[in-house]
C-alpha cells in the first residue's frame, strides 16, 4: 500500500491501495464525500449487510441506506459522519434495517480519509448481531434470576471476594433485622461486627479461598443479643460466594423443648425405677413375711386342730366335730393361697431361659397326670414345639387345664379340647371345656389377682392360677385371653412368638 500525507494530516491512498483493502474488506465500507456528505461508493459487504443493490444505495440521501430506526435517526448519522469529516475518529453502534425491514445491530467507525487528493469519510460498518443476541439473553438471564431470587422463600445473598453484599432479597433482609439498603456495597464484617469470629464465618471463608461447599446448621446471634437458627447451604459463585439460608430457628426450639423433655422423661424413669427398687424390696420383705411369719402360725393351727382330732374327738358331739373340720378346710385352703401368692410374686424376678419345648410331649404327660377317668381329652391335631421357659410354659398349661377340669367337673360328660393355630408370627393354643362357662362381661376379671366369677361354694380354689398363666405368657411375649358363654363351655388362649431368640 502506497502510503502518502496530505496538508490537512489525513491519511492518503492511492486508488489502487483503496480499491484493494475496499473490495476484500469483511467489513461493509462506506465512502461519502467529506464536503457535501453525499455517498459516493460502497462495497459488496455493503450491498450485502443492507439488502440494496449498489446503484440503489448511491442515489439515496447523504446519510446511506442503513434505513434508520427510532432512537437512530438520519440527524445523528450525519453527526457522526460530520464530526468524522472534521477529524475525529467515531466508534459506536447503529441499529438500523435491512431492505427486508429486518433490524440489525452494526458496529460502525467512522474516520477521515483522502483518496486520489479527495477528502473523504469512511465508514467501517459490521454485524453484530451475534453480540447483541448474546448480551440480550445474559440480561434476561440476569433478570430472570434475580426475579427468581427476590421471590424465593429462602434468603438469598451474594458476598464478593472483598466480602461485600452485592446482592441480597427481601427474604434475607427480614432474616437479618434489617433492609436490603443497609446490607447492600457494605462489608459482612461492617453488618455484623464480630462475625468473622463465629464458627459460620469458617466456612464462609473456607467456600470464598478453596471453592467447597457446604450445607450447614448455624446458630446466628444478632448485634441485639437475639439468637436465630439457619440452615445454609453455601456455593462459590465466579463473584465469590452465594448463600441460601432458610430460618429454622422455631424447629430448633421444638428439638430443644423436646431434649428438655425427654430429660424430664429421663429423670422420671431413673425416679420411678427407684421407687419401683423401693418397691420390690418391700414386696421381698413382704414375700419372706408371708413364708415366714404368717406360714408358722399356720402350722401351727392346723398342727393343734389335728391333735385335737387324733386326742379328743370322742369329747366331741357332730357340732364339734363340724368345727374342727372347717377349721382345717381353711387352714389347708390358706395354705394353698400362700403359696400362690408367693408363686406369683417370685414370677416378677424369675428368669426366662427360653428353650425349643416339644408341646406335645408337654401336654400328654400333664394330662395323665391330672386328668380324670371320667373326663374325655382331646388333642385335635399336633401342637407346633414353640421357644419357651418350659417349666414356667408347664404351669401355664397345668393353670389351664386344671381350670377346664375344674369347671366342667359337674357335667355328665366333661369334654376338654386342645388345638393350636400357627400364625405369621406366633402360635396360639387354645383349651375349650364344655364346663359352666362365663359372662363376657366380667372377662376382663379373668387374669386379675383374687378375682373369680364363681362362688367359693361352688368351685374351690385362690382365684390366682388364670394370673401366674398370664404373668407367664406376658413375660414370654405373648398373649392370653378367654372366650365363654353361661352354662356353654369356655375357651382359653394364649400365644407364643416364633421368632423369640433362645437362650
Amino acid at each position: 500500500m502506497n502510503r502518502t500525507t496530505s496538508d490537512s494530516g489525513h491519511a492518503g491512498l492511492s486508488m489502487h491501495s483503496y480499491r484493494d483493502i475496499f473490495d476484500n474488506g469483511e467489513n461493509a465500507i462506506f465512502v461519502y464525500d467529506a464536503a457535501t456528505l453525499q455517498l459516493i461508493d460502497v462495497n459488496q459487504r455493503a450491498c450485502e449487510i443492507t439488502g440494496h443493490r449498489q446503484e440503489e444505495l448511491l442515489s439515496g440521501a447523504p446519510a446511506g441506506k442503513l434505513q434508520p430506526l427510532p432512537y437512530f435517526s438520519d440527524e445523528q448519522a450525519l453527526n457522526y459522519l460530520r464530526a468524522g469529516a472534521a477529524g475525529e475518529v467515531q466508534r459506536f453502534e447503529w441499529m438500523g434495517s435491512d431492505g427486508s425491514d429486518n433490524s440489525h445491530w452494526f458496529e460502525v467507525c467512522v474516520k477521515p480519509a483522502k483518496i486520489d487528493n479527495r477528502a473523504c469519510v469512511l465508514a467501517f460498518v459490521r454485524s453484530i448481531n451475534d453480540r447483541k443476541l448474546a448480551e440480550e439473553q445474559l440480561r434476561m438471564s440476569e433478570l430472570r434470576m434475580r426475579h427468581t431470587l427476590d421471590n424465593m422463600l429462602e434468603g438469598a445473598q451474594i458476598i464478593d471476594y472483598d466480602w461485600k453484599y452485592i446482592y441480597v432479597n427481601d427474604v434475607l433482609a427480614t432474616q437479618a433485622k434489617t433492609t436490603r439498603e443497609a446490607l447492600l456495597g457494605k462489608t459482612m464484617m461492617e453488618c455484623f461486627p464480630g462475625i468473622e469470629n463465629t464458627n459460620g464465618f469458617w466456612y464462609y471463608k473456607s467456600c470464598m479461598e478453596e471453592r467447597l461447599h457446604y450445607r450447614i446448621e448455624n446458630e446466628f446471634t444478632f448485634p441485639d443479643g437475639s439468637v436465630a437458627w439457619f440452615e445454609l447451604s453455601i456455593e462459590p459463585v465466579p463473584i465469590g460466594i452465594f448463600i441460601l439460608s432458610l430460618d429454622i430457628t422455631e424447629r430448633k426450639q421444638m428439638e430443644l423443648a423436646r431434649e428438655l423433655e425427654h430429660d424430664k422423661l429421663e429423670q422420671l424413669v431413673r425416679e420411678r425405677t427407684q421407687e419401683l427398687t423401693a418397691i420390690n424390696k418391700t414386696l421381698e420383705s413382704f414375700s419372706y413375711s408371708v413364708s415366714h411369719d404368717l406360714r408358722s402360725p399356720l402350722r401351727a393351727i392346723d398342727g393343734y386342730a389335728q391333735l385335737l382330732e387324733k386326742e379328743y374327738t370322742a369329747n366331741l358331739d357332730p357340732e364339734g366335730k363340724r368345727l374342727l373340720s372347717v377349721i382345717r378346710h381353711n387352714t389347708a385352703r390358706m395354705g394353698h393361697l400362700i403359696e400362690d401368692i408367693l408363686e406369683f410374686a417370685r414370677l416378677g424376678k424369675a428368669p426366662v431361659g427360653k428353650k425349643m419345648v416339644d408341646m406335645n410331649q408337654l401336654v400328654n404327660k400333664l394330662c395323665n397326670d391330672m386328668i380324670q377317668e371320667n373326663v374325655a381329652v382331646c388333642i385335635t391335631d399336633t401342637l407346633p414345639e414353640a421357644p419357651a421357659d418350659a417349666s414356667l410354659i408347664a404351669q401355664v398349661w397345668r393353670n389351664l387345664l386344671g381350670n377346664a377340669v375344674k369347671y366342667s367337673s359337674k357335667k355328665d360328660n366333661p369334654q376338654i379340647t386342645i388345638s393350636s393355630q400357627q400364625c405369621d408370627n406366633e402360635t396360639i393354643y387354645c383349651i375349650a371345656d364344655n364346663g359352666v362357662g362365663f359372662d363376657m362381661k366380667y372377662a376382663d376379671k379373668l387374669f386379675a389377682v383374687f378375682q373369680r366369677l364363681h362362688r367359693m361354694s361352688e368351685f374351690e380354689g385362690t382365684g390366682v392360677g388364670l394370673a401366674i398363666a398370664a404373668a407367664i405368657v406376658q413375660k414370654h411375649g405373648g398373649r392370653i385371653w378367654g372366650e365363654g358363654r353361661p352354662g356353654e363351655g369356655a375357651t382359653f388362649y394364649f400365644s407364643l412368638p416364633v421368632d423369640t431368640p433362645l437362650s
